[in-house]
């Protein structure tokens, strides 16, 4: 395998890892996602605040 040859696997392997990269954090930012989170988020602070109001009665 000359140097040229190699050079071009590398460059495929690298397309492909960064192609798998981004799919994976494409996933992560889908809007349904991020909102599903800040629901999420919400919803612990409240539950915690009445956890909170409930120990102080």
């Amino acid at each position: 395998m000359n140097q040229k040859e190699f050079d071009t696997v590398i460059d495929r392997f690298l397309d492909g890892a960064a192609r798998v990269r981004a799919s994976k954090y494409q996933n992560r930012m889908k809007p349904k996602n991020v909102y599903r989170q800040l629901s999420n988020r919400v919803i612990s602070q409240m539950w915690d605040e009445k956890r909170r109001n409930i120990k102080a009665a």
